[in-house]
């Protein structure tokens, strides 16, 4: 995780900074070497934003939890010096900030209206119509002898896209568009003019779709939300987009990595597929082996924070 503070942890000082994000080694699927080479080093390090701006990476894990839970540490993007990676990334955590760019209690407030439609119950009375969804894209690969398709075009892009679709009432047909914006907003190469347009298109989209859903209510995410009257139209927005984007492009990585991941490992993939009682064991050891965020979160200091770092002692950066 990076932090913006300015005070330095005493051990971080002396090595020399890392430039954000790092380059990718021999496998663009790996954590770039500059990662695991400042975690074995120190677990806080200087690092430099793409704009120049100081930061600390953290990546001890006492570190990071002690930043997490101290309420100096905001996860406001809004916050003067707040660390980004790129313009499209800034455009997103603070046009209109989501949830997760929130402290408590708002943080709080919001997230339990998101996350009760994301239970292991709820998804278990959808796993009928996602297993259809899943057959339905398998019959489409298998359909006419087909001997090759793409992982990610056929089925890891098309199964989430279709179900978040239906969870939240969101019309399927819309997908390229929302697809095509989304990934705009994550690619750290978008130019800043690009993304200050993408933000706002996408979610005009949305505050339309909820106002509708507001004038003749459905029984799916968006719908519940925009007739809630705690809820303003901005923050049923604001929700919708952050689950539309992270509830199809986070499975999508995570499905395609994950099969890249056995097809690497034969034995592994054997064992699920000899004992289909692993699976779900298997799928929770995929979801801890792999990450689809290779630098994801960002906190800033709202004092100045002093640091004493020890191998013994926890530290925050």
């Amino acid at each position: 995780m990076m932090t913006a503070t300015t005070s330095a942890p005493t051990e971080a000082r002396a090595l020399a900074p890392l430039s954000l994000p790092a380059a990718y080694g021999s496998c663009p699927y790996d954590p770039p070497p500059g990662y695991t080479s400042a975690a074995a080093e120190a677990r806080v390090s200087r690092a430099d934003l793409p704009d120049g701006s100081p930061c600390w990476l953290v990546t001890g894990h006492q570190e990071v939890r002690a930043v997490l839970a101290d309420a100096r540490f905001t996860a406001d993007a809004r916050t003067p010096g707040f660390p980004f990676l790129s313009p499209g990334e800034r455009q997103l955590a603070t046009a209109q900030p989501s949830f997760i760019r929130m402290d408590d209690p708002e943080h709080a407030r919001l997230r339990r209206m998101a996350a009760k439609d994301f239970l292991p119950r709820r998804i278990q009375e959808l796993r009928p119509v996602i297993a259809d969804v899943v057959e339905t894209a398998v019959g489409a690969i298998t359909a006419d002898g087909r001997r090759t398709a793409d992982l990610v075009a056929d089925f890891a892009l098309p199964v989430p896209s279709l179900v978040i679709c239906l969870m939240l009432g969101v019309p399927y047909e819309d997908h390229a568009m929302f697809q095509s914006l989304s990934r705009t907003l994550l690619d750290n190469t978008t130019a800043p003019d690009r993304a200050a347009v993408a933000h706002p298109e996408l979610m005009a989209y949305l505050a339309a779709l909820a106002e509708r859903k507001r004038a003749t209510p459905g029984d799916d995410i968006l719908g519940r939300l925009a007739v809630r009257p705690d809820l303003t139209p901005q923050e049923t927005a604001s929700l919708g987009f952050m689950l539309l984007i992270t509830g199809h492009e986070s499975t999508t990585n995570m499905a395609a990595l994950s099969v890249l991941a056995l097809l690497r490992r034969p034995a592994q993939a054997a064992l699920p597929r000899a004992d289909p009682a692993l699976i779900p064991a298997a799928v929770e050891e995929l979801l801890r082996y792999l990450t689809i965020i290779h630098l994801g979160l960002g906190r800033a200091a709202t004092e100045d924070v002093p640091s004493a770092m020890s191998r013994s002692g926890p530290a925050t950066g």
